[in-house]
């Protein structure tokens, strides 16, 4: 037998969980959570900040997630090529230059996301005062 926990978040606006005061709460803040590993985001590795900016990225762009995975597999095929003593140099430069493409794209993809959160976050800023 199988034991089935449904969980749900209630949210109340001081104490009011009518429709009414709800949307208009989703209307000033569209969007707030909090993970334990968010309060952790700043204290934690920078790897746990590039996912969680990865994840952002990928809801709105589904090929985003492509781009990370030719990167890594790239990543992995340079240092199976390095670890051999007997390589083609024309293929590791194919490999580099594969890795700075995607790079880039990477890069790029981030900085962008970025942007839309300190604008996001000044939006929001500018509201509270």
């Amino acid at each position: 037998m199988k034991l089935k926990i449904d969980l749900k978040k209630k949210i109340s606006v001081n104490k009011d969980d009518s429709k009414e005061s709800l949307d208009s709460f989703y209307k000033l803040a569209p969007f707030i959570f909090f993970l334990p590993e968010t309060e952790r985001l700043f204290l934690s590795s920078p790897t746990n900040r590039r996912n969680l900016i990865d994840r952002f990225i990928f809801n709105h762009d589904i090929g985003y997630n492509k781009i990370i995975n030719q990167y890594n597999k790239n990543l992995i095929e340079r240092s199976k090529i390095l670890s051999n003593d007997n390589f083609d140099i024309n293929w590791l430069n194919r490999i580099e230059e594969n890795i700075s493409n995607f790079g880039l794209k990477i890069y790029s993809s981030r900085s962008k996301q970025i942007k839309v959160l300190i604008d996001n976050l000044n939006y929001f800023l500018k509201e509270f005062k």
